[in-house]
This record gives structure tokens, C-alpha cells and sequence, in this order.
């Protein structure tokens, strides 16, 4: 079932770890004015462009960039979040969970089918879970299932889960989409065409891919009613200048995700709408916690050194805010009573001096026990975002007396010859906070330096503390304590210099009604719509 070289294929493109690190389309409630309410009605084609490739839409393989999102367009899972992150019933109508945690049962909906007119039934959700648990997928979910014992089939339309060890966060994986077992069967999970033409429950299905252009079309039998459009074409073009050429023209009828440097060319389409929210992507110049970034005095330091509100207004145009820690500001979990960093210079110039760190002969750099204090920062080239930023940074850091330089690699080399061997001494990154504040143990525990995306060597017993009783107790109130006080200590020992939340932009042809987003990774579609007399058929040639 998974091919010999599987894990040695999905490390190389990175669909664990660039999912984990790279922010890309997540969205939340939208910041636009309330339209007008109008009855929706059926029919109307949307047409999105991008220039990030589609290749493998599966939910338990991708997780990032556009096949990821996509795959919540055409597969459910057993559970799914809303736009707070609290978990609602999807292909499970109804569940119970035991006192002790150790075991969950799942009640089905009787009645779905997937796009090839087979029942989904228990078979699929042990089918698809039993993929996950197997020790040589090393994908994203990987995560909420190492707690889970047996995945048993009570009937067709129930299943029970047993977990060895209490995992609040269980639900949370159970969002991911379900696998029709009839088709994935003794099949190659990397296999393209599977891959490229996926079989699902979802609202919308394939009707036809190539590399530049994926063709959906609606469910009509969709078990949560039909959505309005009649389909929606995803195409891809070279770069950028040309998807914004595609865009002026009047061929295109949205743009998922676009930079805050791309705001004054978007607000000229005067038929575009213009939506906006907090991404779950913390961005951290995030440094390896050994050498002259041991002490955690100079780290805070650092945090000190940075003027976040400079990077809020140059780099991001005022669209995002700045960062106090790791917890998604949306989210249950995050503790309102920290505070980010000031701008405080001479307070980081104290807090060196207390670590030795002093200009002993005056040549404006800071040494210590005859070394300077010099770095390099390891970023992935041709990413105008963190260009920008790292001047600024790099800029802040000099005047104190800090002398900084940076490498730039493609992605490729970035990963593999330095991230995930730990060969850095710093780097600006984007992580993911999305979903329950768990996601915070994959970076930050200790056991995951040696075995996990712990790229960073940080190491803190209270941290890990924190982290492991806040995925073992089920009361939410108590979690609550356990996360506030993990963000205070990590906020007191920072992994790095926390910078900023960005917002997602994206824009939408104006005669499209019902738009709506989602934070955790979803297109919610079903219920967009276009007035009768402004809807218009896919042009092949546009």
C-alpha cells in the first residue's frame, strides 16, 4: 500500500514540514461590510487564478498550498471547525466520549455517497485512519493519531476509537478528509492519477485536470444540500505579472492569496472586492537556542532590539499585528494579558552588557571574550516579505552593535542541507498556529529536537511541562490554565524574536454574494452564489 521510497519522497517535498512552516491560504471571518441579503439561486462559474501549482489533492497527503486547500472542496471528514475552531459534526452526525478519554464513538451519517455513487460507510473512516497509523506515513496527522490504540467498526454506520493515553486534541485530527477505501485499496497512495482525479463526498468533484487548469463541478447530491454554483475552475498561470494581466482583463474572477505589496494594484480593479483577515502564521527570526543564543537573556534582548511596529508598517502596510507568542489571537487558548515587546534599545543593550557583551574596542560591534557578535540568518530567496523584514531587522541589530549577514537559498537547499539538519544559526520563518494550541507541542516540546519539527534546539521543562498536560486533560477551562501559562514562560524564554500575524488578502469579483472563508484551511463555497442576470458560462480561451 505505501511504496518503498513514500516517506523518502514525501520528506523531499516537504508535505509534512512545509505545511507545519510555510503560511499559506487560511482564512477567517470577513472584515468586509454585510451585503445586502439576496435569495441565492442556482447556477454561475467561478474562476480562480494563482501561480502555485495543483498536483496531488489527497487530505491525508496534502496539506499545503492549493492542493491542500482544495482537497476540503471535494472530501469531508468525520468532524470539521468552524471559524473559531470549535469542532462541528460533518460525515459523523453525533459522538461520545468516555470519562476517562480512552475511548470515543462515532455515530454516521446514513445516506452519503461519494462522487462515484458508492455509500460511504465505517469501512471508509477505518480504511482512511489505518492509512495514518501505519508507521511509514510520515505525514501531517501522523500527530493526532500516536495516541490511538484501535480503530474498530462497531457497525456500518458506527466506529470506535481506543486511545492508550488521554488526547484532548483528538478531534482536531478527525477533520481530515476520508478516503473511500473501494478506490485506494491496495493502491499506490502517490499515485498520480489517483491523485489528480480523487474520488470524495464533498460538495464539489473533478471533472477534468491538466497541470494548468483544475475543472470542478457540483455535487447536486451533496448531503448538505447543493451548493449554488455549478462549478469552479482553478487556473494556474506562470508567475504572477501574468496572473495579475489574467486579472485586468476580466478573465479571472478571483485571487486566493496575495501579498499586502499587492493592495494598490488590487484596488484598481474597481469590480474586484477586496477581503481581508488574520492568517494563522506566526512569522519568528528564530534562532538555534546553543551558542551565543544559549542564555535566554540575550534572546530577550533581541525582542527588545526589534521595532515590530516599523515591520507592521513598512513590510505589511498595517495588514496583520504584531506577535506576543505562538497562540492564534483567535483562538480560545490565547492568553490576552501578554503583551508584545517594546522597541526598547538601551533596555537590549542592558540585558547584553549583563550576558559580557560590550564594545571593548570601540569599533561599534559588541564582543565578548575576544569574538564579536556576528550571525548569519538563513532565509528562502526570492520572498520579497522576508527581504524586507530582514533589513529593517538587520538594520535594528546594528545600531546595538550586532552584526548580522544572510544567506539566501531556494526552498529545496533551505529545507534539506540546513532546517532539518539544524546546520543554522538563525532564521525567519513562518510556523503554524492553527487549530487547538497543541499544534505548539510539534516546535517547542524537547522530544521533538531529535524526532520531530523542533528545528530550533529549544528546550525549557516548564514548556514541556505545560504542553504535555495540556494535550492529556479534557476540561477546557483547565487546558486554558496550562496554555497561559505556556505562552508566559515562553514569552520570558523566546525561542526568538517574535514579529508579526499577517493578514490574508484575497479578492473577488464583485457579482459574487455569500463570499466566506475559513481559518482552519477551508474554501467554504457552498453557499456562494452570483445573481441570475450576472452569471456567465466558463470561456475555454480566456
Amino acid at each position: 500500500m505505501f511504496p518503498p521510497g513514500l516517506k523518502s519522497l514525501l520528506m523531499k517535498k516537504h508535505c509534512f514540514l512545509l505545511f507545519l512552516i510555510f503560511p499559506l491560504q487560511l482564512f477567517l471571518l470577513s472584515c468586509h461590510k454585510t451585503e445586502s441579503v439576496e435569495k441565492p439561486v442556482y447556477g454561475g462559474h467561478l474562476i480562480i487564478g494563482d501561480y502555485y501549482p495543483i498536483d496531488i489533492i489527497n487530505p491525508i497527503i496534502s496539506s499545503s498550498g492549493n492542493s491542500g486547500y482544495i482537497t476540503y472542496i471535494i472530501f469531508n471528514g468525520l468532524v470539521k471547525p468552524d471559524e473559531h475552531f470549535n469542532i462541528l459534526p460533518d460525515l459523523a452526525y453525533k459522538w461520545e466520549g468516555a470519562k476517562s478519554g480512552l475511548k470515543w464513538r462515532f455515530y454516521l451519517r446514513k445516506g452519503v455517497f461519494f462522487h462515484d455513487g458508492k455509500e460511504f460507510t465505517s469501512e471508509d473512516v477505518k480504511f482512511t485512519y489505518d492509512l495514518i497509523k501505519n508507521p511509514k506515513y510520515p505525514g501531517y496527522y501522523t500527530q493526532f493519531f500516536e495516541a490511538v490504540d484501535q480503530v474498530n467498526i462497531i457497525d456500518r454506520y458506527t466506529i470506535e476509537i481506543h486511545l492508550n493515553q488521554p488526547y484532548a486534541p483528538l478531534l482536531t485530527g478527525l477533520t481530515v478528509g476520508i478516503l473511500p477505501k473501494h478506490i485506494y485499496s491496495g493502491k499506490n497512495l502517490m499515485d498520480l492519477d489517483l491523485n489528480q482525479h480523487p474520488i470524495g463526498t464533498g460538495p464539489f468533484k473533478v471533472k477534468s485536470y491538466s497541470p494548468g487548469e483544475l475543472v470542478l463541478e457540483t455535487n447536486k447530491d451533496y448531503f448538505e444540500n447543493r451548493p449554488f454554483l455549478e462549478g469552479i475552475t482553478f487556473r494556474i498561470f506562470k508567475d504572477q505579472k501574468t496572473l495579475f494581466a489574467k486579472m485586468m482583463e476580466g478573465s479571472i474572477d478571483g485571487i486566493i492569496d496575495s501579498n499586502p505589496e499587492n493592495i494598490d494594484i488590487l484596488k484598481q480593479v474597481t469590480y474586484f472586492r477586496l477581503y481581508q483577515f488574520l492568517k494563522p502564521f506566526y512569522y519568528i527570526f528564530a534562532f538555534q537556542n546553543n551558542g551565543i543564543f544559549k542564555d535566554k537573556r540575550v534572546r530577550k534582548a533581541l525582542n527588545y532590539a526589534v521595532n515590530k511596529e516599523k515591520l507592521l508598517k513598512i513590510v505589511l502596510h498595517d495588514y496583520g499585528e504584531i506577535a506576543s507568542g505562538t497562540v492564534f489571537p483567535q483562538s480560545w487558548a490565547y492568553n490576552k494579558k501578554i503583551t508584545p515587546y517594546s522597541y526598547d534599545p538601551q533596555r537590549a543593550l542592558n540585558l547584553l552588557r549583563d550576558t559580557g557583551w560590550r564594545d571593548s574596542n570601540k569599533n561599534h560591534i559588541l564582543d565578548k571574550e575576544g569574538v564579536e557578535f556576528e550571525f548569519t540568518v538563513l532565509l528562502v530567496e526570492q520572498n520579497s516579505l522576508h527581504e524586507k523584514t530582514l533589513r529593517l531587522i538587520q538594520n535594528n541589530l546594528q545600531q546595538i552593535g550586532i552584526r548580522m549577514k544572510a544567506e539566501k537559498n531556494p526552498l529545496n537547499i533551505h529545507m534539506e542541507d540546513h532546517l532539518l539538519k539544524k546546520k543554522f544559526e538563525a532564521t525567519l520563518i513562518a510556523l503554524s498556529s492553527r487549530g487547538d494550541p497543541d499544534n505548539n507541542y510539534k516546535f517547542w516540546h524537547s522530544s521533538q529536537i531529535s524526532k520531530g519539527p523542533n528545528l530550533f534546539s529549544y528546550k525549557n521543562v516548564k514548556v514541556d511541562n505545560y504542553l504535555e498536560n495540556g494535550r492529556r486533560v479534557l476540561d477546557i477551562n483547565l487546558r486554558k490554565k496550562f496554555y497561559d501559562q505556556f505562552q508566559v514562560e515562553l514569552f520570558n524564554d523566546p525561542p526568538g524574536i517574535f514579529l508579526f500575524w499577517t493578514n490574508h488578502i484575497f479578492v473577488i469579483h464583485k457579482r459574487f454574494k455569500g463570499v466566506k472563508m475559513h481559518p482552519s484551511w477551508i474554501l467554504d463555497l457552498k453557499n456562494w452564489h452570483v445573481p441570475k442576470k450576472e452569471q456567465r458560462k466558463i470561456n475555454k480561451k480566456n
